[in-house]
């Protein structure tokens, strides 16, 4: 896979070709990489609305901590 710096080399002579500086391209990749993520968040945003929100955190909530979960205090563990 070639490298930014051989696509430099390669393309240095030809018409027309600007080398940018390596503020400018790693500018240019947070921007992208913002957009990107404002797109993400926007779209679920609008996606789920509040129910969905909690009803997502709740299945995860018991998915990482399993069947074996104490909703239950001691003390009402003891008459369930």
């Amino acid at each position: 896979m070639p490298t930014c710096l051989t696509f430099v080399k390669k393309n240095k002579g030809k018409e027309g070709f600007v080398a940018k500086p390596d503020a400018e391209l790693e500018k240019d990749a947070r921007d992208k990489a913002k957009k990107a993520m404002d797109r993400i968040f926007d779209r679920l945003r609008f996606k789920f609305n509040d129910d969905d929100k909690f009803n997502v955190f709740v299945n995860a909530h018991y998915d990482y901590n399993g069947s074996s979960l104490r909703i239950f205090p001691a003390c009402r563990q003891k008459i369930f």
